[in-house]
């Protein structure tokens, strides 16, 4: 049981907030009842008697900000961004008007001080991201402040570890919660905005302990509309001692994007999108087949034989294996090779006023090797991987009135990963310990295997109150159900190293066969207040965590 005090950012939603207040400008008194909306959107409010109003609930993106009052010549403010838990700053003055039909417009500018930012945090729209270098998301991420990506491309945020960073999608946590990492696979141009926090998190928050990396997804649009990419390249190096077969340009890397959108005629105001991304690559690390996998006994009855007549200088050089013992045919074979296939789809709707119901799934396929400098010349007996996973998300968001909103969010989400060379644990084609000498194996395999499949049920419900000008509260709880199935075995080889192997399954329940399957389960409730004064913006909540590991201890110690 976890009770948490936060003082940070708001953060961890997918909506923003704009404000102001609405004047004379000539005499710069406030003007009552001024009507204030987004263009193309049915977003909006009226000033109050000081002349103060604010906008909720309002998605991520630039927009036309217009205001209307009789006697008053109408005001356009163009380029105005909104980005999610953050609250833009727009103040107008109004002329009277003099020639009916006029119209001031007006380019927003970027606020040099964002003062209602009160912790390190970064927002990337779609539009910067499509001018980006960039081929994947953790890319765009590694870009930001305090970002850094270690040899195994995994991400770390500020020194922590890699699985303290918390991922969330649309509002829903997609975290691995068993090897860390984000779970799903996002695509750049499935991106409405990226943010990236790097500290004081709010009582919103679940297990962020480095940063929060939060993705809102595009919608759907009103125009038929669709996109297409497609792009090629390789690996060149001229070191081609250390880097096998990327002297010459390969071309064998393959990136194919498609996606197209457009509204939904049978649903009011609906809209969908569609994308899909085809990704094909051999990567810049190989191996040589010099071996095959049953070259493995031979090899090694040869050493046994040869040692026993190795003079001291012949042990000092080591035992060079005869040619007619290294069966491969000598050709270069991708060790970090890998090819995905990426879906998302999204539909939104509105079955009632101010009632907005969205579906978006999301589905990854890959399949690769990882690399291993041990089996460069034995490249046959790498294992290939296989990780696919798929997830679901609803969410309903209803505008109760201008001043109150609620979000109800439903996630399910499974993930299977695999590891093996061969199908059948028994195979006979799996051998024994292969003879090694400077860090490279001479035939073998990789015995080991595991399959690892999570699942995550996901409820989450938030109502956020713009209570007055100074404060608005958001009160919400979560709630998750886990499953997790685990499977390990490594084929054990008994015999002599010089004879073909005699395969066996260990016993279960050892460090070589692992197998279980858990149900834990977790939810929270939290409470947070943004407190906004013109020279003080707090933030502020309350935040109490349930866990438990729906599993049996011991009650007494051995």
């Amino acid at each position: 049981l976890i009770l948490i005090f936060v003082l940070g950012i708001i953060n961890g939603g997918t909506t923003g907030k704009i404000k102001g207040i609405i004047t004379d400008a000539k005499n710069d008194e406030p003007i009552i009842g001024a009507n204030v909306f987004l263009d193309g959107t049915s977003l909006g409010s009226v000033s109050d008697k000081t002349g103060q109003y604010f906008i909720i609930n309002v998605p991520p993106g630039e927009y036309i900000v217009r205001v209307n009052y009789i006697g008053y010549t109408p005001y356009r403010l163009m380029n105005v961004l909104v980005y999610s838990d953050r609250t833009t700053i727009k103040n107008f003055k109004l002329k009277v008007q003099v020639l009916e039909g006029d119209e001031i417009t007006v380019e927003a500018e970027r606020p040099r001080i964002e003062k209602d930012r009160t912790s390190s945090a970064s927002f990337t729209s779609a539009d910067e991201i499509e001018l980006m270098p960039v081929q994947e998301v953790e890319d765009i991420i590694e870009l930001q402040a305090g970002v850094v990506k270690d040899s195994d491309g995994r991400l770390h945020l500020r020194g922590g570890r890699h699985g303290e960073i918390s991922y969330l999608i649309d509002g829903i946590t997609v975290s691995d919660q068993f090897r860390g990492g984000s779970s799903v696979d996002v695509q750049n141009n499935w991106i409405k905005e990226l943010q990236v926090i790097s500290g004081s998190f709010n009582a919103e928050y679940g297990q962020a302990q480095s940063g929060v990396v939060n993705i809102v997804t595009k919608d759907g649009t009103q125009k038929l509309g669709g996109s297409f990419s497609v792009g090629s390249g390789g690996y060149l190096s001229n070191n081609s001692d250390i880097f096998y077969n990327i002297d010459n340009v390969n071309m064998k890397e393959v990136d194919l994007n498609v996606d197209f959108h457009g509204p939904l005629p049978l649903l009011k105001n609906g809209s969908y999108l569609f994308s899909i991304r085809d990704f094909h690559s051999e990567g810049w690390l190989y191996g040589q087949k010099r071996t095959n996998f049953d070259d493995t006994v031979p090899i090694q009855q040869f050493i046994q034989e040869a040692q026993q007549n190795l003079t001291d200088k012949e042990r000092l050089i080591g035992i060079k294996i005869p040619d007619s013992l290294q069966t491969g045919d000598g050709s270069f074979v991708p060790l970090k090779n890998t090819a995905k296939q990426s879906y998302f789809g999204k539909l939104s709707f509105y079955p009632f006023n101010k009632i907005k119901v969205s579906y978006s799934v999301i589905y990854n396929n890959e399949v690769g090797k990882s690399y291993s400098n041990y089996r460069r010349y034995s490249p046959a007996g790498v294992a290939n991987s296989s990780d696919i996973n798929q997830n679901h998300i609803i969410n309903l968001n209803h505008m109760l009135s201008n001043k109150m909103f609620y979000t109800i969010s439903y996630s399910n989400y499974t993930k299977n990963t695999k590891k093996h060379l061969f199908k059948d644990p028994l195979d006979t084609r799996y051998q024994g310990k292969p003879f090694s000498t400077n860090g490279y194996a001479y035939g073998g395999t990789d015995n080991s295997r595991y399959d690892i499949t999570n699942e995550l049920m996901t409820i989450k419900m938030d109502v956020t109150s713009q209570v007055n000008h100074y404060n608005q509260v958001k009160i919400g709880s979560e709630y998750k159900q886990h499953t997790l199935r685990y499977y390990s075995l490594s084929t054990v080889a008994d015999g002599p190293v010089n004879a073909p192997p005699t395969l066996r399954i260990p016993d279960e329940n050892t460090s070589l066969h692992n197998q279980y399957e858990q149900r834990p389960f977790e939810a929270s409730i939290y409470l947070q207040n943004k407190i906004e004064f013109d020279e003080l913006i707090l933030n502020a909540g309350l935040r109490y965590d349930y866990w438990d590991p729906n599993d049996r201890t011991l009650t007494q110690h051995l």
